[in-house]
């Protein structure tokens, strides 16, 4: 293996790795907003995963990209992913053309057509149900219905692991050719994550043997990696205060999304899928706040409080089941309504 072959591997593990974190820490978090009895911690989640039965496939739908995006929908994947620490019920993802978990879309739309893109992370994605089953795709079914006269597209932006800033990227980068009259965004409490932090945090731990060494890590050991990422995180997150966090990490990417849908006409929908007042009270009223000194944008949450195994994909994944991503479609539906986002409402 040449130099440049292994700086490809190297970027390449960093970047599995890096997804590997964020799907883990993802269902972690979920899971301490679902049931206060599930796993809490990383130790107690792999500790728990050890007794379920692993993946039998092999599914990557994303590829490394140029920052700040880091990652995306890497185009034409087709695979059948069940599960990435336990086995789960197996579900078909295709990956269009254009690197979206969706069918396929001509950029241009036709006079009668409104047009919703919808960014987000795995919980918009879809992991663990079929497309169809998506809240994404009920949405562009129950709107279809209500009228005969305007066809409704939504398109699906979800990419796994990703935040505020990498969904309005990805939203410059591919979304605005799509010419959309709205745009939802499914909010998740981690959007204000850093991962670009933890993406080159990642890459010191590769290269620096005394971080290894402080911190215990192996790297044949994923659960010594989060475990120190999560820590040394932490500790980064200590250091600054949530307004200044908050304000790099969600306002400042939603001002810019703001500008570009004033520019093309579009309004904007925040749907808060999950989360935690109890955790995180300042997320809330900071997107409140946001919203009301912004023209165009406004604000839905979901009623599923997570309270019980009826609304996600397995009892140690966090993820919305299929029944979940039908309600949040219908409150989405009833938000574009009430509000008059779509045509004749």
């Amino acid at each position: 293996m040449n130099n440049k072959q292994k700086a490809k591997w190297i970027a390449k593990s960093i970047i599995i790795s890096l997804i590997i974190l964020l799907i883990i820490t993802s269902i972690v978090v979920g899971n301490k907003i679902l049931n206060k009895n599930n796993p809490d911690t990383l130790e107690e989640y792999f500790g728990e995963i050890e007794k379920y039965e692993k993946p039998l496939y092999t599914c990557e739908p994303r590829e490394n990209t140029a920052p700040p995006i880091q990652f995306e929908n890497k185009p034409n994947t087709d695979c059948v992913f069940d599960g990435s620490q336990i086995r789960i019920n197996p579900t078909h993802i295709k990956i269009n053309s254009d690197g979206l978990r969706d069918d396929e879309y001509n950029i241009n739309k036709s006079n009668n057509t409104f047009r919703i893109i919808i960014l987000g992370d795995s919980f918009t994605f879809g992991l663990g149900v079929e497309l169809k089953d998506t809240y994404a795709k009920v949405l562009e079914k129950k709107l279809n219905k209500l009228s005969k006269k305007t066809k409704y597209e939504v398109i699906n932006f979800g990419t796994i692991g990703y935040n505020a800033k990498q969904e309005v990227e990805l939203f410059k980068l591919k979304g605005i050719k799509y010419n959309p009259d709205l745009i939802i965004i499914g909010f998740l409490d981690n959007d204000d994550q850093d991962y670009e932090f933890e993406h080159s945090l990642r890459a010191e731990i590769n290269e620096n043997e005394y971080l290894r060494t402080k911190y215990n890590i192996s790297l044949d050991d994923e659960l010594t990696i989060c475990l120190a990422v999560n820590e040394i995180r932490e500790k980064y997150l200590e250091s600054i205060s949530f307004e200044e966090n908050w304000k790099k990490s969600v306002t400042e990417p939603y001002t810019e999304l703001g500008d570009i849908a004033k520019s093309i006409n579009s309004e904007v929908l925040i749907f808060a899928l999950a989360i935690s007042e109890d955790q995180i009270p300042e997320q809330i009223p900071a997107l409140k706040d946001f919203i009301s000194k912004t023209e165009r944008w406004h604000l839905a949450i979901t009623s599923i409080h997570h309270t019980d195994k009826e609304f996600y994909i397995h009892k140690l994944d966090g993820h919305p089941n299929k029944k979940a991503h039908s309600i949040y479609a219908e409150e989405i539906l009833d938000a574009l309504i009430l509000n008059k986002l779509i045509p004749n409402s």
